[in-house]
């Protein structure tokens, strides 16, 4: 049964929420108090936090929904996959759902203007040799095949 966890720890969405946006006012607050007394390094850092919680709220917005979303698809995909006896649907929905829910990662943590530029120098050379791989498999493969036939 789904929100045991909630449950379990004496919770509700409505209090979570609740204690977000009085967590949020707190802050304006104790910001006003530290530009009053004129506290800079704290006004800063707390201006700094302030400016990126619209960020993280995105970032993780956009994490919920899409890891949603991407569960629907999938499942949805793999119904008509396995209505229409596709071979191998059994590897390629889960590969699928990998390379998407990679993607969707990497989306939310750049809306979270996280660096993920070390992300992207490892996953090029990766997808280029997943290309490779796949392109002799499926394609190069025949097509030697057939020459060297030709050739005979």
């Amino acid at each position: 049964m789904k929100g045991k966890g909630l449950e379990a720890a004496n919770l509700k969405i409505s209090g979570i929420i609740a204690g977000i946006v009085k967590a949020f006012g707190y802050l304006i607050f104790i910001l006003a108090a530290s530009n009053i007394l004129g506290l800079d390094v704290v006004s800063n850092f707390l201006a700094a936090v302030l400016n990126y919680i619209p960020s993280l709220f995105a970032g993780v917005l956009i994490l919920v929904v899409g890891l949603l979303v991407l569960d629907l698809l999938t499942d949805y995909l793999k119904g008509i996959m396995e209505g229409m006896e596709v071979e191998g649907s059994n590897v390629w929905i889960p590969l699928l759902k990998g390379f998407l829910a990679l993607v969707l990662v990497l989306l939310a943590l750049d809306t979270m203007l996280i660096d993920t530029s070390i992300f992207y120098l490892l996953i090029g050379p990766l997808a280029w040799g997943l290309a490779v791989v796949v392109a002799f498999k499926w394609g190069i493969k025949e097509a030697l095949v057939a020459y060297a036939k030709e050739k005979k």
